[in-house]
């Protein structure tokens, strides 16, 4: 884009006068020019101007606004200089185009981009019926997760927290199951979930993709998974127990040579759960 610049005389002489109290601003005529960059406010007929254009080119940015690439070959520079600034010409498009909605398909894109550079870091997404849960845990936590069964009584089995003020939506949560290591005397993480909500379908996808990881993890050092590796600690939620009972039913409903009944299977996942004391306090207090 080319610039002209252009000289307008003008006669006005400023004084600034210094004294004991500050400092004084006089300008000695009315200016009969524009100053540049100077009204931060468009006339009614430069608004009306603005409006046609971007009615015209609705989805323009302001950089294409600036560089005539539009339907008329008009610019924002042909109604107001103001617009020479960047950040003038964005924030006024903008504010009149209104707030753009994230898109969908975006999403999704970037979504399967971060799978291909993140291979087998999510191993598990459920959207539907409103229902979003996706779960991810690397191959260190992945291992960590099948060491639950070899704590000791006091330690054994994984514990679960869902945490608020993660995401930007208040009712979004992250979902943690965690395992204790007696090497670094400190709880790691196995697997993680970002939960739309705290249902018991919700603690559900959670938990069967625990549970598959971990068989998945097992199976690759040539071992099984047995009911004890899933000995779980929730806080006394209705939603999580419900939850973990569910995937474990449908867990092993998945394996062809398990013949246990729907009632058997839940009165093992119940033998599983535990409550988590400090949890339990504070209900009570």
């Amino acid at each position: 884009m080319k610039w002209i610049l252009q000289q307008y005389p003008c006669s006005n002489v400023s004084t600034i006068v210094k004294y004991q109290g500050g400092v004084w601003y006089w300008n000695s005529t009315k200016h009969t020019h524009d100053i540049f960059v100077s009204r931060k406010r468009l006339a009614p007929q430069q608004q009306m101007c603005l409006e046609a254009l971007l009615k015209a080119n609705p989805t323009a940015k302001a950089a294409a606004l600036q560089s005539r690439n539009t339907v008329s070959g008009e610019s924002l520079l042909d109604i107001s200089n103001c617009f020479v600034n960047e950040n003038v010409a964005r924030n006024v498009v903008q504010n009149a185009q209104g707030p753009s909605l994230p898109s969908s398909n975006d999403f999704v894109s970037q979504f399967c981009v971060f799978q291909q550079n993140h291979p087998n870091f999510i191993i598990a997404e459920h959207m539907l019926n409103g229902i979003a849960v996706i779960t991810c845990r690397t191959q260190w936590m992945a291992e960590w997760l099948i060491m639950v069964s070899k704590n000791p009584k006091e330690l054994n089995g994984s514990v679960l927290d869902a945490a608020h003020g993660w995401f930007r939506v208040p009712a979004s949560l992250l979902i943690t199951t965690s395992i204790f290591s007696k090497s670094m005397q400190h709880w790691v993480p196995g697997i993680y979930s970002y939960s739309n909500g705290a249902t018991a379908i919700h603690y559900e996808y959670h938990f069967l993709a625990m549970m598959r990881s971990m068989q998945v993890t097992k199976a690759q050092m040539g071992q099984v998974v047995v009911d004890r590796d899933f000995a779980n600690t929730v806080d006394f939620s209705e939603a999580q127990r419900l939850g973990f009972i569910e995937a474990f039913i449908r867990f092993w409903k998945e394996d062809k040579d398990d013949r246990h009944s729907n009632e058997e299977l839940r009165t093992a996942a119940v033998v599983l759960l535990q409550g988590c004391a400090q949890h339990f306090r504070n209900q009570v207090t």
